[in-house]
């Protein structure tokens, strides 16, 4: 019996603490978000609009209409020395678009500014450059200030250092051509 309250007390003193700890998938986003930091990378937490939501995700039970967003980590690489007249743009992930490129849309609330006179080359760098995108990412965002990676975070079976370069390097492939339109304009 003695053993028993034993047990019982340190479940009680402990058991805080253990419920306390990191679970797998917690360990997991602090080695991605490392690993981001060190790419040179920013890491933020953000909403994006959800273009393909369900019914129940467009209006409550009661009636009230709802704002379908998705919280989703934006990894940001700055670029630095651009003006305004660089490119702006946010695409979101839509299976069902072909426009600006096939499987993404543009944002309902953001036109796209400063692209060149034929965007036609400028989509198709820019496809190019995420083609190797994994399936969890839902928007891409390019601004004069920085280009931005927004994603469900999951490196599934790969290490995080490898899924981290994937994505800078895809970043840095959308700043240099952000670069590049600037100059040419």
């Amino acid at each position: 019996m003695v053993w028993l309250i034993v047990a019982l007390g340190l479940l009680v003193a402990f058991g805080p603490i253990v419920w306390l700890m990191p679970s797998r998938r917690d360990r997991q986003l602090a080695k991605l978000r490392e690993a981001a930091r060190r790419a040179g990378l920013v890491v933020e937490l953000v909403r994006v609009p959800v273009l393909d939501a369900r019914p129940e995700e467009r209006v409550s039970a009661g009636g009230v209409a709802r704002d379908a967003q998705r919280a989703c980590t934006a990894y940001r690489l700055p670029v630095h020395g651009l003006d305004d007249a660089a490119p702006d743009w946010f695409l979101l992930r839509d299976t069902a678009s072909v426009d600006p490129l096939p499987g993404w849309a543009g944002h309902p609330e953001r036109r796209p500014r400063g692209l060149p006179a034929d965007a036609g080359p400028y989509w198709t760098r820019v496809g190019r450059a995420v083609a190797a995108l994994a399936e969890r990412c839902v928007a891409l965002e390019c601004s004069p200030a920085a280009v931005t990676w927004h994603w469900l975070e999951n490196a599934g079976q790969r290490a995080p250092d490898e899924v981290v370069a994937d994505i800078a390097e895809s970043l840095h492939a959308l700043a240099a051509l952000q670069r590049e339109t600037v100059c040419e304009a």
